[in-house]
């Protein structure tokens, strides 16, 4: 009846509480195995020529561990503000505060990055596709006309 459903509701929210704090115990180890293997990366870009090919393949993983780091400082930044408020769980009328200060921890998270070095300029001259040089035709060239009359060269 009302008592075992009460119970079960208790037993998950247990249950979700304790599924938070292992990521917050875990999230350090995500983020150094994420630095590692980006360090990796870069000491393999730094100690071999690469090909275009393995240029774009080393590029692609960086930005995915990049995606993934970012991830994880996002959640470090909520984790904390849980951590700082947690308390405000055990009254009813302090669980929308909580709330209201992890929503405004995630807003804040939606800054965009502002370049240190690098002007708007560097980055679109980056990002540019350059285009390609004309490829030349296969065969012989075409005849062209030298006089209005019947001469021809090739």
């Amino acid at each position: 009846m009302r008592n075992e459903i009460v119970l079960e509701k208790i037993k998950q929210v247990i249950e979700l509480l304790d599924n938070i704090d292992e990521m917050i115990e875990t999230q350090s180890v995500e983020i150094q195995n994420t630095d590692l293997q980006l360090s990796d990366y870069y000491h393999l870009i730094e100690n071999n020529e690469l090909s275009n090919d393995a240029s774009i393949n080393v590029i692609k993983r960086i930005h995915d561990l990049r995606v993934i780091r970012r991830s994880l400082n996002n959640e470090h930044e909520i984790e904390n503000t849980y951590n700082t408020h947690k308390s405000k769980l055990s009254g009813k009328e302090t669980r929308q505060f909580l709330l209201h200060e992890i929503y405004k921890t995630v807003k804040s998270l939606g800054t965009q990055y502002k370049n240190r070095i690098l002007t708007d300029e560097d980055i679109k001259e980056i990002l540019e596709t350059k285009e390609e040089a004309p490829k030349k035709r296969r065969g012989r060239p075409p005849k062209e006309k030298v006089n209005e009359g019947e001469n021809w060269r090739l």
